[in-house]
């Protein structure tokens, strides 16, 4: 209400008092060079990134020429916000600010003399003849008020004076930060610019906390928290009574709920959001990589784009350049907390629903990896059985090995058990790891399976790994017996359904031939291979390397 008086806060205006920080001289030095060149300075980053301990830090270097502001929820109001701002500058100089004052004192500021109420500011400012910074803290607590989103547009926009403005707010605020960039008006510092590089994070843990740390706890914590510095000191804190070597343990015991890191970003990021919102970020959390298309289609959301460029000014997402496009995602420690609470507070079918629409779309994608990815986070494994089942050999193919290794490890042992399909890609998987023993295990089981069930060509597969195997060790012998065995029974059959099996059975087995020294019999089973080979250029040129290698072997060098 116009003319309102409100009592000014003392606390609001005192500079934050610094405990024992890291005194981070490559963002200062930036900031120096920004305070000379610039009339503004924004610093936009998350909860915890250490942006007030920066802005304090850079006003300790000018410790007579900084006013400081720190916003609280109430100060949304214009009235209050100016009287604030006013009472800062005179109380260095009761001559500074008297403009203002004035204007405040007809009780003449209110939504349609904002713009008024800075241009009394600016002449205040215009009469100060030395250098001062004008800290604001968390701007983002009062970023709804429309007037005094336009009381600031017409300060930043107009100010050409040796006050300096400098800004500290979670999210973007709304101002024309275009035109600012443009004419050279504002320097930035973001998240990615706070982020605790790998040796700020030894300094932090050796030097302020005085925790020795290895390389490999050291790479960890760097890639766990991407710099974000509060997790690493409320971890340290949850860590107290770790040994140093146990720091890792301490960061994922903090992320527990009820834990301090957790309960620390749940507070400070999660339950601000409105319930609306809050809801559609839980839902897009499982996905790594989040792409408008994905949310239109999974999501249902009508205005992909738009929800995630207001993800962006809020700073709960980050923005990367793809071959794709523009991709986006979550922090680690965000994406870990939102989906931990997605899991707690959205039902099973719910959360099931939208894991095998998101599935189904990274499939026709040909995302494989992302698709197994959420069919992974169902509790029923049905599904995921299903689809390795079906598609576990093009992810061996497309050399996924550990990952496939992985996602049939969580199926249910009986499954594993009953179904020799998921047993014999088991086996291929370990093959290509190095695990030869199991690999040996797991396709003689399912080749158990296959001859109870029948199965010509689920058992001519099993022969297939297990020839790979035996060339391997030097028992080509034993690889050509029971590898022609196996394609004289699918030539038998008159099954063209396996001619995939055919060709990579007339590679193995041609080049067991090889390695005894069947010359002859190798190039047969390669003239065999040629024939499946027309119109697949990358089996033809196998056929053509494997031939000329046998040829070379014999002293024969074909043009």
């Amino acid at each position: 209400m116009a003319g309102t008086r409100f009592n000014v806060v003392d606390a609001r205006l005192a500079r934050p008092r610094l405990p024992q920080v890291l005194e981070r001289s490559r963002l200062l030095d930036q900031i120096r060079a920004g305070l000379l060149e610039f009339p503004l300075t924004l610093i936009t980053a998350g909860a915890g990134y250490g942006k007030t301990t920066l802005m304090a830090s850079a006003a300790e270097l000018y410790p007579d020429s900084t006013l400081w502001y720190s916003l609280g929820e109430e100060d949304a109001d214009l009235t209050r916000f100016l009287q604030h701002i006013a009472a800062a500058f005179q109380r260095r100089n009761r001559r500074h600010g008297r403009g203002l004052s004035a204007l405040l004192r007809e009780g003449a500021v209110d939504a349609r003399s904002a713009t008024a109420a800075a241009g009394a500011l600016l002449n205040d400012f215009e009469r100060i003849r030395e250098p001062l910074i004008l800290a604001i803290d968390d701007l983002h607590l009062v970023s709804d008020s429309t007037e005094i989103n336009q009381f600031l547009e017409s300060l930043v926009e107009n100010n050409r004076s040796l006050v300096h403005l400098m800004l500290a707010t979670r999210t973007e605020p709304p101002l024309p930060l275009g035109r600012l960039r443009a004419r050279r008006m504002i320097f930035e510092l973001g998240s990615a610019d706070l982020a605790f590089t790998s040796d700020e994070m030894r300094s932090l843990l050796e030097e302020v906390h005085h925790r020795p740390v290895s390389e490999s706890d050291l790479e960890f914590l760097t890639r766990f928290t991407e710099g974000w510095v509060t997790p690493i000191q409320l971890a340290l804190q949850a860590g107290r009574t770790l040994a140093p070597q146990d720091l890792p343990r301490a960061m994922e015991r903090a992320m527990a709920s009820g834990a301090t890191l957790h309960d620390y970003l749940a507070v400070e990021i999660l339950d601000r959001q409105s319930p609306e919102w809050r809801r559609w970020i839980l839902e897009s959390s499982p996905f790594e990589e989040i792409e408008p298309d994905l949310l239109r289609s999974v999501l249902g959301e009508s205005d992909p784009e738009g929800r995630l460029r207001e993800l962006l000014r809020r700073g709960l997402i980050q923005a990367f350049e793809s071959d794709s496009g523009i991709v986006y995602r979550y922090h680690t420690l965000l994406r870990d907390l939102f989906m931990r609470r997605f899991r707690a507070e959205l039902p099973e079918a719910d959360r099931q629903k939208l894991h095998t629409s998101a599935a189904a779309w990274f499939r026709r994608r040909g995302d494989l990896v992302a698709a197994a990815r959420q069919l992974a986070f169902l509790e029923d494994r049905t599904a995921l059985a299903e689809f390795l089942r079906a598609e576990a050999l093009t992810l061996l193919d497309s050399g996924q090995y550990q990952a496939l290794a992985h996602w049939l490890e969580q199926l249910p042992p009986g499954l594993l058990d009953e179904d020799p399909w998921l047993r014999l890609r088991r086996g291929d998987a370990r093959h290509y790891l190095g695990d030869w023993p199991g690999a040996e295990l797991d396709y003689e089981r399912a080749q158990a399976l296959f001859q109870r069930q029948g199965d010509t060509s689920g058992e001519a597969w099993t022969i297939l790994g297990l020839a790979r195997l035996w060339n391997l060790r030097g028992q080509s012998r034993r690889a050509v017996e029971e590898g022609e065995a196996a394609l004289d029974k699918l030539t038998d059959s008159g099954d063209r359904s396996s001619e995939e099996l055919e060709v990579r059975l007339l590679k193995v087995v041609s080049g067991a031939h090889y390695y005894l020294g069947q010359y002859a019999d190798a190039i047969r089973r390669l003239d065999r291979l040629e024939e499946l080979a027309r119109g697949h250029a990358e089996r033809q040129a196998v056929v053509w390397n494997n031939r000329a290698v046998v040829h070379a072997s014999q002293g024969n060098y074909p043009a």
